[in-house]
């Protein structure tokens, strides 16, 4: 809600984290929670999620990196987030998109602003983490579509890692 300080909402939802994170530790489980772009989005600046997951286990809650999300929400500061984030990475989402003006649109891996280093950074993590490829951009546009969409994105995944 922006129309109330944000530092104080970050605090309402600390006990509810801290209750999650208890029960993974229960349960053997690992959360992860994506950022996400958007003024809505606790998460978006990567600063707000730091705050809120701050004293909690990484293996409890982790964060499932988004770089299209980060690129959208930082631009060219999105290595500060992924420093900032790299600590309590689980997983990283994988997609690509453009400006169409002040709006955001998905398009295949490697024809938007999702910048190259990434992946490179990538390959120089001590830990691997998985890797989930996402097609955004096709949305409803059928099975066989969507199949063939993420054949060409792994491709090019692939090419972006050096594998």
């Amino acid at each position: 809600d922006l129309a109330k300080p944000v530092a104080a909402q970050i605090e309402t939802f600390r006990p509810q984290a801290s209750q999650l994170a208890k029960l993974n530790r229960k349960l053997g489980l690992t959360a992860v929670y994506q950022n996400h772009a958007g003024a809505k989005y606790l998460g978006s600046t990567m600063w707000d999620l730091d705050r809120l997951l701050t004293d909690i286990d990484p293996n409890e809650i982790g964060i499932a990196f988004d770089i299209r999300h980060a690129i959208a929400s930082a631009g060219q500061s999105w290595p500060v987030y992924w420093n900032l984030a790299k600590p309590r990475v689980k997983m990283v989402y994988v997609k690509d998109f453009h400006w169409t003006g002040l709006k955001t649109e998905n398009v295949p891996l490697g024809e938007g602003v999702v910048d190259s280093k990434f992946f490179k950074i990538l390959n120089q993590l001590e830990t691997q983490v998985p890797i989930s490829l996402h097609v955004e951009y096709l949305q409803k546009n059928g099975l066989q579509k969507n199949i063939a969409a993420l054949e060409t994105d792994l491709k090019k995944l692939h090419k972006l890692i050096g594998i």
